[in-house]
């Protein structure tokens, strides 16, 4: 339980490879076990313990493995491993046409996007998932979603449920209220608004 409280995300629930990696085989298991039941989720059967060490903790730093079981997986993402419920996948695609003035509350689960104060005129905003190829113009130059995405570590299964604001010209605004284009950053500082997403 102390390892679990020192090392823990308290963002995310993560637990670092390296700590796991030092661990002999029946305190890992004890640890992965409370780990899953704090978080709600059903321990792995008995064919899962033994390859949780070699495929998870182990892979190569590159890897991106998963275990999965009925009602859970274990994944790991840049020397961290993460306890999920089975029903994370990539999400699928979605599109919807927003004007600002009310809170919109988004698909699968992925959040609310609002300004803040709300839009006083109506605005033609499109608000949707990645399609691939998406690049966003920041400080003149334009920045590949991918490469941003990957350098701020967000992980694969996390990418795909970011909301990416798009404005009447389908140019990339936003992506997921946290990266502004040039253009957009200057709006909202125009019209004292900031965008977030809750």
């Amino acid at each position: 339980n102390q390892l679990l409280i020192q090392h823990r995300d308290p963002r995310d629930g993560s637990l670092p490879s390296a700590i796991l990696r030092e661990l002999p085989a029946a305190l890992l298991r004890r640890l992965i076990g409370l780990w899953l039941t704090q978080m709600h989720l059903p321990r792995p059967p008995a064919g899962i313990w033994p390859r949780i060490m070699p495929e998870l903790v182990l892979a190569s730093a590159d890897a991106t493995p998963q275990l999965a079981w009925r009602g859970a997986q274990l994944r790991r993402h840049r020397d961290r491993v993460y306890g999920l419920g089975a029903d994370v996948a990539e999400a699928a695609a979605w599109s919807i046409e927003w004007d600002g003035t009310s809170d919109l509350a988004l698909p699968n689960a992925a959040g609310t996007l609002a300004f803040d104060p709300p839009l006083s005129a109506p605005q033609a905003w499109q608000v949707r998932t990645r399609r691939g190829g998406e690049s966003l113009l920041q400080n003149g130059h334009h920045r590949s979603l991918k490469k941003l995405l990957q350098e701020a570590g967000i992980a694969p299964w996390q990418r795909a449920h970011l909301p990416l604001l798009f404005d009447d010209a389908d140019q990339l605004a936003s992506i997921g209220a946290r990266w502004h284009s040039d253009a957009f950053a200057q709006w909202l500082h125009q019209h004292d608004k900031t965008l977030r997403l809750r």
